[in-house]
Parts: C-alpha cells; sequence; structure tokens
C-alpha cells in the first residue's frame, strides 16, 4: 500500500513536466534519482532553446553595462544594438516583439534578442540581421512566407544577408553577393520594385552588384536609393518634388492604385557617381560623395537640405565637406564630419534637432565627439567615443520618461546610457 502511494505520488510529478514522454525511457533509473533526472533533462533542453536566442531571457544587469555600437531611432521607439550581439528597444510596442499583452508603450530600455548585427525598423515592424546572416522580421501585417498576419515572434525571410533597409510597405535586401531584393507588401507596391514580377512576400531579384540601399518616403509616395559596386547612384520610385534627384519633377510613367494615380519611375535612372553613402528620409536625399562632401535634393520646405533656403531641388546641391555620416529623418538630418562633430538641420519644432530651436535651414553645430547618430520621426539618438547614448526631441527616449507633450520634449541632447542623466551645455 505504501509503495502504490510512492508511485502515484511519482506519476503526478512526472505529469507536471513537459516531455513526459521520456519517462518509459528513464524507468532504468533508481527511484529516488528518477525525477531528479527528468528535471535536469528539462532544465537542459531549455538552456539549448535559449541558446538560439528566441526566448526573450533578460540578461542579469541593465544596458547600462554594455557597449552600443549601433542605433536606430524611427517613428516613435529606438533599437540599438551591444558589442556582444544584443538587441534594446523601447518606445512603440508593436517594432519591439513585446507580445499583443505589453503596455502601448515601454518607457526604458529591454533586451528583446541576441546575436543580432545590424537593425531596420519602421512605424509597424522591425527586421532583423543575425549573425549567421539570416534575416528575421515581426510586427503588424508582415508579409513573409506568403501570408500576411500579425508576427508577434521572429518569422525568418531568408539568409546570407549584408544589409537590409525597410519601410512600412516596402523592404530592400542586399545579400553577401551584391545582390539586390525586394520584399513588398502587396502587388499594387509594383512602381518600387523595378522588377517585371511580384510576389506579396516573397523575395524578387531586382539587380546585382549594390553595395548600399535606402528607401524612403510613405504611403504611395516610396522611392528606392541604390549605390552599386562602382559608386554609381542609381533610384526609382515616386518623383515628387523631384525627389529622386535627376532634374525632372514628375515622369511619365504613371500607376493607378487606391489612391489615385502615382507618377513615378518604374526602372533605376542614373542620378551621379563616386557615392558612398545615402539616406533618405520622407521626400528628401543626402548622398556622401568619396572625398567627404555632402549633397541633397527634394523637398525643401523646412529647410530640409541645409542649403540655407526652402526651395526645393531636383538636382543634387553642395551642403557641406568633410562629412563621414548622415542620417535623414522625417524632415530633418543629422550629419557628423571628420573631426566626431554632429550638425543639424531642418524641421526643429518637436527638438528633434537638439538645438533649442524650432528649425534651420542651414547646419547647426549641436555636440562633438559622435561616433553614430540616427534621425527618427520626432526624435534623433547618438552614441559617442566614449559609448554613451544620447536622445532629444519628442517621444520616448529611453530615460523612464513620457516626453511626447510639449512641455516635456527635450529640446536639447539628454544622456540617456552612460550615467546620470543631465543635459549637455
Amino acid at each position: 500500500m505504501i509503495l502504490q502511494t510512492k508511485r502515484e505520488y511519482v506519476t503526478i510529478k512526472l505529469s507536471s513536466v513537459p516531455f513526459r514522454t521520456f519517462y518509459s525511457v528513464l524507468q532504468t533509473i533508481k527511484k529516488q534519482k528518477r525525477l531528479i533526472s527528468i528535471i535536469f533533462l528539462y532544465v537542459f533542453i531549455l538552456v539549448c532553446i535559449s541558446a538560439c536566442g528566441f526566448i526573450q531571457t533578460e540578461p542579469s544587469s541593465s544596458l547600462e553595462d554594455y557597449h552600443i555600437i549601433q542605433v536606430e531611432a524611427d517613428f516613435s521607439h529606438t533599437m540599438v544594438i551591444t558589442e556582444d550581439g544584443q538587441l534594446w528597444g523601447w518606445g512603440w510596442r508593436n517594432p519591439l516583439l513585446l507580445g499583443e499583452e505589453a503596455d502601448v508603450h515601454q518607457l526604458s530600455p529591454i533586451h528583446i534578442m541576441n546575436d543580432v548585427m545590424s537593425v531596420s525598423s519602421n512605424t509597424i515592424s522591425t527586421m532583423v540581421i543575425r549573425t549567421d546572416n539570416s534575416l528575421w522580421t515581426w510586427g503588424l501585417g508582415i508579409y513573409a512566407d506568403g501570408t500576411r498576419i500579425d508576427r508577434l515572434h521572429p518569422v525568418h525571410v531568408m539568409d546570407d544577408v549584408i544589409a537590409v533597409s525597410t519601410s512600412t510597405s516596402h523592404s530592400m535586401i542586399i545579400q553577401s553577393d551584391n545582390s539586390l531584393w525586394s520584399l513588398a507588401i502587396e502587388a499594387t507596391w509594383r512602381p518600387t520594385l523595378a522588377c517585371d514580377s511580384v510576389k506579396d512576400g516573397i523575395p524578387v531579384h531586382v539587380m546585382d552588384d549594390v553595395m548600399a540601399v535606402s528607401v524612403g518616403g510613405g504611403n504611395n509616395d516610396i522611392f528606392i536609393m541604390v549605390i552599386r559596386t562602382d559608386g554609381s547612384l542609381w533610384a526609382w520610385g515616386s518623383n515628387r518634388a523631384g525627389g529622386l534627384g535627376d532634374g525632372t519633377i514628375q515622369p511619365t510613367d504613371t500607376w493607378l492604385s487606391g489612391d489615385g494615380i502615382i507618377q513615378f519611375y518604374e526602372h533605376p535612372i542614373h542620378i551621379m557617381d563616386d557615392v558612398v553613402a545615402v539616406s533618405t528620409g520622407l521626400s528628401h536625399t543626402m548622398a556622401i560623395r568619396g572625398d567627404g562632401s555632402l549633397w541633397a535634393w527634394g523637398t525643401n520646405s523646412g529647410g530640409w537640405l541645409g542649403d540655407g533656403t526652402n526651395q526645393s531641388r531636383c538636382t543634387p546641391v553642395h551642403i557641406m565637406d568633410d562629412v563621414i555620416a548622415v542620417s535623414v529623418g522625417f524632415s530633418h538630418t543629422m550629419a557628423i564630419r571628420g573631426d566626431g562633430s554632429l550638425w543639424a538641420w531642418g524641421d526643429g519644432m518637436r527638438g528633434q534637432l537638439g538645438t533649442g530651436s524650432f528649425g534651420s535651414s542651414s547646419p547647426v553645430h549641436i555636440m562633438d565627439d559622435v561616433v553614430a547618430v540616427s534621425a527618427g520621426w520626432n526624435h534623433t539618438m547618438a552614441i559617442r567615443t566614449d559609448g554613451s547614448l544620447w536622445g532629444w526631441g519628442e517621444g520616448f527616449l529611453g530615460d523612464g520618461e513620457d516626453r511626447t507633450q510639449f512641455g516635456r520634449r527635450a529640446m536639447t541632447p539628454i544622456k540617456i546610457i552612460g550615467g546620470a542623466l543631465y543635459h549637455d551645455n
């Protein structure tokens, strides 16, 4: 009777432990070690799964203890990558992989996943390149395998990827052989594909010999800029306000969508040569040439181009020299010069310039010792040489504050990671 009671007790315990199918195999183990062995096996399997990076295991310490090497600011959220490949984020829920039960806003940095070397995000989704060069995505209305649903967990897209640029309706992907691939949300976005076939949610080959790409615009004004391996810059898509930079205002091609007729270039057109970097915004573009000179074109209604005027340009205009990095936001631009100084211009109504003013049509010095910068819609994030992360503007900067209200916007840089919060004077 006592033995029977003990046997029932062990059976009940085993039924509460996953992987109970292994029970028959473990019967040969001595009774007093049976339960311990099963628990050990259970923990071992969980550790193996966690090592793959898909379980959102919280690191033992905060982001303060890690060296940040990349930052991505977008609509109302920010993503950062640490030196050891950890991906952290804060702000709007959907691109952060927080799940449907999470709060709408994440005010402070949270750990998302491991083994990440690059990230590109938009208002509703995120794409990451992992250290094995595989490309993964998640968010709202994601096409990744021929179906379009909300993805609350990472979905594999393709392998052998070295670069990606994404928008709410379109993503462009570069593989290690420098081939360019297009991933569209739906067939109505053919104007941005620059190819003859469309497969929703399936990457389609566009061209070869590409080393960099940037997707700009919004809604039905998507446009693409690519740098080929010979340094030439090519563009296609919407040409609103001469945003492609080829000297024309309205192209001859048209596309009928639900919102009316879209005027666009369906196939790539040559813009300029000797380009080493390009960044696109809502309807303007910035390009760095091999000599470090910075050039701009497109909409300039709020001084977005930085040429000292509010006149839109349909051909590239020179802005400044000795530039090593540039990031274009919704309506403002940030540039890093060779000496590490950070400069800003464009719309500053929400504090995104960091100047304390509401805008500038010419470059204004912001801070020194900057190694990376990312301009979002209404906020900006920068990494300094000491590894500290700084932010300013409207929204969620990662300092635990909700800065969506006018009186709470950070009009000048605030130190987010790397010590106590204070304003840079």
